[in-house]
């Protein structure tokens, strides 16, 4: 009865993250609320012992921590680029007049830019691009939508791009090698598959793009301080698994390296100017603490229901009724673009453990594949797609109808090419 009341209250508390946006409840409040409420509960409806928990609440807490320290960490590296105007030399620099070539463009740049930030920064910049663009209505929305799925994919075979892939690898369920390896075809073939589609129907589109228009914002930055601010931002990001593979540390370590390199060059070739408008520190203020409490509320919820023991029993039931565990993970990733990535990859990890299924093991591997491009499913179903869709003014069913076929098309089709890479390297 007591585990009962536990799975009612987590399901309950989930139904209103779900629902965030009709409720208007902000799932960053649900989410800290639900973990604080679940872990109250636990000594008085289990029969656990007050030192038990103590010890499994510790245990997890170091594990949170690092994702949190984590995350932290990059959000404020991308902060710092995007308030020195770093991305912004990116987007300057695109220039075409053929639509198919734009679409080809941004989804390029969306994909690797993802894989290095992550899809809702990586969605609002490109967004942001296309917005200046002189466009119908309808190009607009392709265009959104294909830096949502770009996004997405992008972000599924980088360690520091999906933050599915990166919970998968400070968990040590995954390498930071063996997943790229692994993954950047699949996530490529995800992409190429509706990108191959839209470009034979809109082949003989042109469009305007006009320089003078696309560059008209003025900056008190110079372009070679924004340029000094991204490179050491990047390369910041891109060390991180490098130091962990080296030093065996934990990867927030790599990423506080990284922040503060990127804060002290900041403030070296920007912060110090007379006549500039950027200070860092307002910058950081700009960090979206919702999304950080929305991980941490999530992440205890689900390391309480593994200290009941409840999610060992939901994975003796799965792995009884569903054997192929190809399918389970697929079966994740759709339900994904309905349900929060975030939960239902913490829950897989708590349920699963590294002596059923090693590090780099097949589960792991297709798991951030799906957890990451699932999402492109439904506009709903990712932190991208909520973005764009007040931005590109996408409404639910226009979206279901013209982008959910084609996203799920290259979500089977990278499927399939990951199950056959794995078939043709064992």
């Amino acid at each position: 009865m007591g585990v009962m009341i536990l799975i009612v209250l987590f399901v309950f508390f989930y139904l209103l993250i779900i629902f965030e946006h009709p409720l208007k409840i902000n799932k960053g409040a649900v989410a800290i609320f639900a973990g604080a409420v679940l872990w109250i509960l636990l000594p008085f409806v289990t029969t656990l012992t007050g030192e038990f928990i103590h010890e499994k609440l510790f245990h997890h807490l170091v594990e949170i921590a690092s994702i949190i320290f984590f995350l932290k960490g990059a959000m404020s590296i991308v902060e710092i680029i995007d308030s020195c105007h770093g991305i912004n030399l990116i987007t300057d620099s695109i220039t075409t007049r053929t639509f198919v070539n734009l679409l080809w463009i941004i989804a390029v740049i969306s994909f690797f830019l993802s894989a290095v930030l992550d899809n809702l920064t990586t969605s609002i910049v490109m967004m942001s691009f296309v917005r200046k663009i002189k466009l119908k209505s309808t190009e607009v929305k392709i265009l959104a939508s294909i830096i949502i799925i770009a996004a997405n994919a992008g972000g599924a075979w980088s360690p520091i791009g999906d933050v599915t892939t990166t919970m998968l690898w400070i968990t040590g369920r995954i390498s930071s090698i063996h997943t790229i390896e692994m993954l950047i075809l699949p996530s490529i073939v995800s992409l190429l598959a509706p990108l191959i589609v839209l470009s034979f129907r809109y082949r003989h589109k042109v469009i305007e793009m006009d320089n003078a228009f696309l560059s008209n914002a003025t900056y008190s930055i110079s372009r070679r301080s924004s340029a000094i601010v991204l490179f050491t931002g990047v390369v910041s990001l891109i060390l991180v698994p490098i130091i962990k593979q080296i030093t065996g540390l934990p990867p927030f370590v790599g990423i506080f390296f990284g922040f503060g390199l990127t804060w002290i060059v900041s403030e070296i070739f920007v912060g110090r100017k007379q006549d500039n408008t950027v200070h860092i520190p307002d910058a950081l203020q700009k960090v979206d603490l919702s999304n950080i409490y929305f991980f941490i509320g999530i992440l205890l919820s689900v390391a309480a229901l593994e200290s009941a023991g409840i999610l060992k029993q939901w994975a003796t039931t799965l792995s009884h009724y569903l054997t192929n565990m190809n399918v389970f993970v697929s079966i994740l990733g759709i339900l994904s673009a309905v349900i929060d990535n975030v939960p239902l990859v913490a829950g897989t990890i708590s349920m699963y453990g590294t002596a059923t299924y090693p590090i780099d093991h097949s589960l792991w591997t297709l798991l951030a594949f799906a957890a990451g491009t699932g999402g492109s499913l439904l506009i709903i179903g990712s932190a991208a797609g909520v973005a764009i869709m007040n931005t590109a003014k996408i409404d639910f069913f226009w979206y279901l109808k013209y982008v959910t076929p084609l996203a799920l098309l290259g979500y089977l089709l990278g499927i399939a090419f990951y199950l056959l890479q794995v078939q043709l390297l064992s």
